[in-house]
């Protein structure tokens, strides 16, 4: 009878030690998930760090004042780039969506 109780306590034991290991394996499995997820984002962070650095900065402020509100420095001259041949400023492109309808047709028939 002892060596039967020994033999119940002994499983019991082994039950829960099989237990408890697996729940230590999805343990580990989430603290690695966590991990990952946590350098993802310290690195996402870094980058918005230094995207607001860029945003403070004078360059910025000079560049968006010269193109969005068309300013220059005193003693600085505005130079006017003329548009070449079939109305494109050099390097520029044009898509027939920008074109409009009346246009396209007009150059369909005319052109």
């Amino acid at each position: 009878m002892v060596m039967l109780g020994l033999f119940l306590l002994l499983i019991f034991i082994g039950r829960a030690i099989v237990k408890e290991k697996a729940s230590q394996g999805e343990t580990i499995g989430t603290i690695s998930a966590l991990q990952s997820e946590i350098n993802q984002i310290e690195g996402k962070n870094l980058e918005l760090a230094s995207m607001i650095k860029y945003l403070r900065s004078n360059d910025f402020v000079e560049r968006e004042a010269r193109e969005k509100l068309n300013m220059q420095k005193e003693g600085e001259k505005v130079v006017i780039v003329p548009h070449a041949k079939g109305g494109l400023v050099a390097g520029a492109s044009i898509t027939d969506e920008d074109i409009p309808r009346y246009m396209r047709w007009w150059n369909y028939f005319f052109e």
